[in-house]
């Protein structure tokens, strides 16, 4: 099972763009140094970054079709949201190959993502001058990596393009991109949303579907297309893609797993644990699932039995012990509590910059009684702006232990008026109700 898992990992990252996908006939880039490279992705995932970082670095000398180690690594890091780490490890990659393009090339890709066009613009620059003297070395001069780096500035033009906003000359670069790299999926996901951009839905769901083809590890074009409109705020088009497709007898794990996340944020919870039932039993998604289901009807022990099993598949995984201790604060017995707040305690000291960690432990110290220690957890929340409506009731909680209450009805409005669901959603209604009632009206006095 580990094995399927780390060779969809490597396929995903074949798929995404990481080394240019060579053309037939070509030596394939993806035969030497396999080997090393699942094995670097083994040790990453057990949180071993230097070692990987040696592994991929062993990997490039095979075959130098592979990007520098740093770049791997920064990669693997993006993917699971640790920007610290993916610039630091860019930063060294700059550092040990000065001359390389590629990770000045990545860090546009994040200036890109996060609309900062000067930066942007600065490091393309930069990375284009190393492109075009490598073109000129000898080790540079027609190679097969060349082509790879070429490719790459065209695509961080067209983000360029893309963040000024002129999504027609971004669309006609990235085709460029595919022209000289058909083989990679990278070029048809980015295609893809610049046309969703352009409100250009049946071409998009083309251009993903055409990703999907070229690396199976992917979403389903559907799906793709399902998740970037609701981002874009479309949810309207997000929801007729999901009735047409959620119940394809196709769907890979991920697959159900992501389709049944859409599912759930819209209340439709009999539809999400049908959806459920279609993963295998005993595997981390359906675990996750039925714990979390079984979390938002109010069955936090059953919650919790899954919640264990999920930890004993994958000790470290965040949802799990996020959710375990969220079951257990919810019941009334004090060493459960208490073992909540030691789960919520140490998942917040691994996840120092998270706001759900923080959150969590909030919420553990407050069902044990500690409404001042909660409510510090929660302010700096609140002050940064980064309150989601589950942190909002929490809070809300808070200040109607103290008869706040007509703070907490103002939390609790604006928290609602996002038509999102949320497993404490129905408590946050439920406080809202009780706290706009109207108060009972004092009994007559007796004659």
């Amino acid at each position: 099972m580990r094995q399927m898992f780390l060779r969809r990992i490597f396929l995903f990252i074949i798929g995404a763009g990481l080394f240019f996908v060579p053309a037939r006939g070509e030596e394939s880039g993806a035969s030497a140094g396999a080997d090393l490279w699942t094995e670097a992705i083994n040790l990453f995932s057990e949180g071993d970054s230097d070692a990987a970082y040696r592994l991929f670095d062993a990997a490039q000398k095979e075959n130098p079709s592979f990007p520098p180690a740093g770049v791997a690594v920064a990669l693997l890091a993006k993917q699971r949201g640790d920007l610290s780490e993916t610039h630091a490890y860019l930063n060294r990659s700059i550092r040990e190959a000065p001359g390389d393009p590629e990770p000045w090339y990545r860090l546009a890709e994040i200036a890109a993502e996060e609309n900062r066009l000067p930066e942007l613009e600065l490091l393309r620059e930069k990375a284009d001058a190393l492109l075009a003297a490598y073109a000129e070395s000898e080790t540079g001069k027609d190679s097969h990596r060349l082509t790879f780096l070429r490719a790459q500035s065209i695509s961080a033009a067209s983000r360029a393009l893309e963040c000024a906003g002129d999504f027609t000359a971004a669309e006609s670069k990235m085709r460029e991109y595919i022209a000289l790299n058909p083989e990679g999926a990278e070029g048809y996901l980015s295609l893809g949303y610049l046309l969703l951009r352009q409100e250009k839905n049946d071409e998009a769901l083309e251009a993903f579907a055409r990703a999907k083809e070229l690396s199976p590890s992917l979403f389903s074009g559907w799906l793709t297309a399902a998740v970037l409109l609701e981002e874009k705020g479309d949810a309207e088009g997000a929801t007729r893609l999901l009735d047409e497709h959620y119940n394809d007898e196709e769907l890979s794990l991920p697959e159900l797993s992501r389709a049944a996340r859409m599912l759930f944020r819209r209340g439709r919870l009999d539809e999400t644990r049908r959806l459920a039932a279609r993963m295998a039993p005993e595997s981390l998604d359906r675990l996750r699932w039925d714990a979390l289901l079984a979390y938002t009807e109010g069955d936090s022990e059953s919650a919790a039995a899954d919640y264990r099993k999920a930890l004993r598949l994958a000790p470290n995984d965040f949802d799990a012990i996020n959710g375990l201790a969220l079951a257990l604060a919810e019941q009334e017995t004090v060493s459960l509590q208490t073992e909540a707040f030691e789960k919520a305690d140490r998942l917040r000291r691994r996840n120092p910059n998270s706001d759900e960690a923080a959150a969590t432990l909030a919420w553990a110290e407050f069902r044990r009684g500690n409404v001042d220690r909660a409510e510090d957890i929660l302010l700096p929340i609140l002050d940064r702006g980064g309150l989601t409506p589950t942190s909002a009731y929490y809070l809300a909680c808070i200040l109607a232990a103290r008869r706040e209450d007509d703070l907490a009805r103002k939390l609790l409005t604006s928290a609602l008026a996002d038509p999102a669901f949320y497993p404490k959603r129905r408590d946050a209604e439920k406080l809202l109700k009780k706290l706009t009632a109207e108060p009972a009206a004092d009994p007559a006095p007796e004659e």
